[in-house]
């Protein structure tokens, strides 16, 4: 677990550093690592994905310490796509150093009683010149954190749904402690998120 963890605050720092969140999908999926050599000519292209997301937007209502402020996400950030298979991995990026990257994967087999069932993981990002914060399903594990995924639209043309996030806690990502700090003077916050994004048809491989 603590290795997971580390792994998703080195890559997180370095999406921070290199202005492409897209890197924060290989904290969860190894395989997605875009440090890794690169996939035919182009770095950015995710040989796993067969449609690449190109619009889109995400609203994020922040509660912490019994103010509520909402933020506003317009861009689509690079590397997100749908796979053929049923996965699919977004970011949203705004003006002021916000971030949220999704990850819904659709099982339609995975129980006979339970068909179509979409499960996935949130991921919330801040950025200033000096810092970059984390806070989501797995940040950190040991946190109590609950974030509810509801996507009533998953397929390559679009994403679509919302999210409920409890007792999140943001966590200080360029630390490289075996156990990630909290950030200090910051209390727990609650979030909830409405997201879509859409597909101009094109493939990530054309």
């Amino acid at each position: 677990m603590r290795s997971a963890v580390k792994r998703i605050i080195v890559l997180s720092t370095a999406a921070a550093m290199l202005s492409g969140c897209d890197l924060l999908a290989a904290a969860i999926y190894p395989e997605l690592d875009p440090l890794a050599p690169p996939f035919g000519t182009d770095p950015f292209v995710d040989p796993f994905g067969d449609h690449a997301y190109d619009a889109g937007s995400a609203t994020l209502e922040v509660t912490q310490g019994g103010v509520t402020r909402t933020i506003a996400l317009d861009r689509i950030g690079i590397g997100s796509t749908y796979d053929e298979s049923g996965y699919a991995f977004v970011t949203w990026e705004g003006g002021d150093g916000w971030s949220l990257s999704i990850n819904a994967v659709d099982y339609p087999d995975s129980d006979a009683s339970m068909p179509g069932v979409i499960q996935g993981d949130v991921m919330i990002s801040r950025s200033t010149f000096f810092d970059f914060w984390i806070a989501g399903t797995y940040i950190p594990f040991d946190a109590g954190n609950s974030c509810a995924l509801n996507v009533w639209v998953l397929s390559a043309e679009k994403l679509e749904g919302r999210a409920n996030c409890t007792d999140l806690r943001w966590v200080d990502a360029t630390s490289f402690d075996e156990e990630p700090p909290y950030v200090d003077g910051q209390d727990p916050f609650e979030i909830s998120i409405t997201f879509q994004a859409t597909s101009s048809g094109d493939s990530v491989t054309s």
